[in-house]
Order: C-alpha cells, then structure tokens, then sequence
C-alpha cells in the first residue's frame, strides 16, 4: 500500500477487521510456512535480498491488525531458512512493541530448536544498542546471552576482507539532512551502500545496492556527487558521524532505518555504538590536521 510505502501508519478503516472478515473453517490447519519458503527461495535465486523479502512481506501484512502481524512475524523467525532470521530483525527495527516482542520470541524459539544463524545473533548486540530501556531490550539482552551460552556466533569471519573503495558525504542542509555514499569491494563483489540522516531522527533511511562492477558503483556514487555536492571523507570520519547519528536517535526514541544492517554488515562497521558527538570530537572531525584548534 502507498502509506506502507511512504512511512505513513494505516488509516483504521483499511485495517482488517477479524469480527468482519471471519477466517476458513480450516484456517487453523493452514500452514504459510510452505508458501513462505517458496517466495523467498524464489526471489533470492533471481538476485533479491532479504530486505527485499521483507519490504514485500511488510507491504502483504500493512492491512493487518498489530495482533495478527505480531503472529506473522513470530512465525516467520521460526522458520528455519536464515533469511527470515533476517527478516525478523527488520521487524524488531520497525514493527510496533507487540510485533517486535513477538519476533523476538519467535528467535528465542528458533534458538532453542534449530539453533539461530550465527549472521543473526552477530547483530543483535548493535540493536540492541538502538533499542530504549525497556521490556524489548530486556529480551534481545536474554536472548544475546543464552545464544553465548549455546556458542552460537563467537567465531563469524568473512574468508574475505572488506575494502572501502571510495566514501562521501554532504554537508547537512537546512533541515539537518546529510546524505552519505559506500562503495565496498568484498571478493570481487562490490555494492554501494547509501544513508540518509537527519537531525532528530539519526539513520532515517539505509540501504545496499549490489552491482555488476566497479564502473556500475562509481555512476550510482557520480550522480549523488554531481546532484547533491557531495565530498570525500576518511573512514574515521564517517564512523563519528554515524556513531552520533545512533546516539541522535535514542535520545529522540527513533530506531534506524531497517536496511542498516545491511549497510554495518556490508562495509564491516559493525562495531559502530551510539556515541554523543562532544564539542571536541567536532573539532576533530572538521579540523583533523588541527590547522584552527
């Protein structure tokens, strides 16, 4: 739906109403898990990402009631494909507080059966850095502890570094907007990783473009240089920047955009946390060769 699409909630009228739209006899015989599996082998087998599975499961379930898109996405972390893994933690980042306690239960159940996939629990220590104190924290701790506990995720190593060919940045504009490019090479494979931030919000927007080459990657990242004055940065620059737009975020209650996992996990940014942007740090940043301070 286009609210879904543009990060409008859904009007209650176009919500579906359980009480008006009864459910099969057989319903509760009905299994999607199938279905689910299908969808997913199929759209990575021709070049999709698992944020493009969820994007497209989140735009199925936008109509349904919190409780029943809470059920979607418990189930849908049971599964034992690690890409609904991945979607579940797309789902912690954006679902309501019900949707996020269920995926987070349903990785609990997950872990306690199958094992969860070592990709998953990697990353859940960065969200929950993300997350305010609270009941849902409380359970991602829970659940990072007892996936220590089983040695699930102590030994995730990429057999190939990640270079970071070429990173820039805008200046913020008006409304406090900054828009940042990545190209990474990893393995011969290079993607171009894209973030928009903005004042009051921290990662209101994150996502990975896969592409054929580096000439592919170096077009995406001309044309934001060329459209949006963009400039080269160093490493360490970015990472403060990044580290302060997380804090940003906390302070004003708004998790990062989902497709931020994939941007930490791609460029190998993982060990990114909320950092406070001090004054002096600043100055760091904007004069590291110290040619003002």
């Amino acid at each position: 739906p286009q609210y879904q699409r543009v990060g409008l909630p859904i009007p209650n009228s176009l919500l579906i109403d359980p009480d008006e739209m009864p459910l099969p006899k057989d319903a509760e015989d009905i299994d999607p898990s199938e279905s689910l599996e299908k969808i997913a082998m199929e759209l990575l087998a021709n070049g999709g990402s698992p944020y493009d599975l969820f994007s497209g499961l989140d735009e199925m379930t936008a109509v349904m009631p919190d409780n029943m898109k809470a059920g979607f996405a418990n189930h849908l972390a049971t599964l034992p494909d690690p890409v609904f893994g991945r979607c579940a933690l797309y789902y912690v980042l954006t679902g309501s507080a019900l949707v996020q306690e269920a995926a987070v239960a349903g990785l609990f159940e997950r872990l306690n059966t199958l094992d969860l996939p070592a990709d998953v629990v990697k990353l859940l220590p960065n969200i929950r850095g993300w997350l305010p104190s609270g009941e849902i924290r409380a359970a991602v701790d829970a659940l990072i502890k007892q996936a220590r506990r089983k040695g699930v995720g102590e030994q995730v190593k990429f057999h190939e570094p990640c270079r970071l060919l070429e990173i820039n940045t805008t200046i913020t504009d008006g409304v406090g907007a900054q828009s940042i490019s990545i190209i990474a090479e990893r393995g011969g494979k290079v993607a171009v990783a894209m973030l928009l931030t903005k004042d009051g919000y921290g990662v209101k927007d994150a996502f990975v473009m896969p592409c054929e080459d580096l000439e592919e990657a170096e077009s995406i990242v001309i044309r934001s240089k060329i459209e949006a004055d963009a400039a080269p940065v160093s490493l360490s620059t970015i990472t403060v920047l990044l580290e302060a737009a997380f804090a940003d975020g906390v302070d004003n209650g708004c998790l990062p955009a989902p497709g931020i996992l994939d941007v930490l996990e791609t460029c190998d940014l993982l060990e990114l946390r909320p950092q406070t942007l001090s004054l002096q740090r600043l100055l760091e940043v904007a004069d590291p060769d110290r040619k003002i301070q």
